[in-house]
């Protein structure tokens, strides 16, 4: 078990690192074209994003991200609020 904990907090640390480059792409999009893209897809990016969970208002104009982090707690972004929160 101790053993596999340095590889976890990497595979962690990795989620994390490239949900706030999403996050900075998805800021980028609304300042582009005025509203955030429906799909993650949109955005062509270079990484696996399957692991993230992503909604919209009904306006398009703020968006949510969740991933999973352990199986029981999840991080969540709030565009609106502009910061994560760790959650169950």
């Amino acid at each position: 078990i101790l053993i596999s904990l340095p590889f976890r907090k990497f595979q962690l640390d990795r989620k994390k690192d490239k949900a706030e480059i999403l996050v900075v792409k998805l800021e980028n999009h609304k300042k582009k074209n005025n509203k955030y893209p429906k799909s993650i897809k949109e955005l062509n990016l270079d990484f696996e994003t399957d692991y993230i969970n992503y909604s919209t208002d009904s306006l398009n104009s703020s968006f949510f991200i969740s991933y999973d982090v352990d199986g029981w707690h999840t991080e969540k972004y709030n565009s609106n609020e502009k910061k994560w929160i760790g959650g169950d």
